[in-house]
C-alpha cells in the first residue's frame, strides 16, 4: 500500500511542480512519470537499509 500511495503521490507532485515552474505541457506527463518511479525507488531502498 506505501509503495501505490508512494507513486501516485510522487506522480502528482512532480507534474505540481511543473506546473508551478510553468514548464511546457508536452514535459508533464514524462516528469511525473519519472518522479512516480524515483519515488517508489526511494522507498525501496530506504526501507531495505531501514530493515
Amino acid at each position: 500500500m506505501q509503495i501505490l500511495l508512494g507513486f501516485v503521490f510522487g506522480f502528482l507532485s512532480s507534474v505540481g511542480f511543473g506546473i508551478v515552474t510553468n514548464n511546457p505541457r508536452r514535459t508533464l506527463m514524462p516528469a511525473g512519470w519519472i518522479g512516480a518511479i524515483a519515488w517508489v525507488i526511494y522507498i525501496v531502498a530506504v526501507g531495505t537499509i531501514m530493515e
